[in-house]
């Protein structure tokens, strides 16, 4: 199946875990979290201050930064193998990015899931959401090929759907 569809939150339960309820009683995660068994398993730059696992904590306060030069990345391992309906994030200074998925039990072999060219907000938050077609993976690359700056950063990284 594929397209695009919209879910409607109608009572958010458990939000600190990233689960929520919709119309349809189908229960969504937010499959990057550690309560869901998320974690950050490389990145390309490492700031002490501002590591790569701060893209994960559900805060929007706090941030992964890039330490110069294109590209930079991030995996992100889910807590088990889902199907994605939707992925959020919340950077700064992002000009272009691409994100591919792996099926497999290593992050081996990627697939580009889709790639986006980001708007110049001159160093305030850009806040970024794209439906995909339910694919499914067991981790997602998150590659900044250019940036409207020597640096970008990234707040928040949520993505939506449901394990197997």
């Amino acid at each position: 199946m594929s397209g695009s569809w919209v879910i409607e939150v109608i009572e958010t339960r458990d939000s600190e875990q990233g689960d929520y309820e919709t119309r349809d009683n189908f229960k969504m995660t937010d499959l990057v979290t550690e309560h869901n068994g998320g974690q950050v398993i490389c990145a390309t730059s490492f700031d002490a201050l501002h590591p790569p696992e701060l893209v994960i904590d559900g805060s929007d306060h706090t941030f992964w930064s890039s330490t110069g030069m294109f590209p930079q990345e991030f995996i992100v391992k889910l807590g088990s193998t889902a199907q994605v309906t939707r992925i959020k994030t919340l950077t700064t200074n992002v000009k272009s990015m691409v994100v591919e998925r792996c099926e497999g039990v290593a992050p081996i072999s990627w697939e580009k899931v889709f790639d986006m060219e980001c708007p110049d907000t001159d160093g305030r938050l850009q806040v970024e959401s794209s439906q995909v077609s339910k694919i499914t993976a067991n981790f997602l690359k998150f590659k900044f090929v250019s940036g409207w700056d020597e640096f970008v950063t990234v707040h928040r990284v949520q993505v939506e759907g449901k394990t197997r």
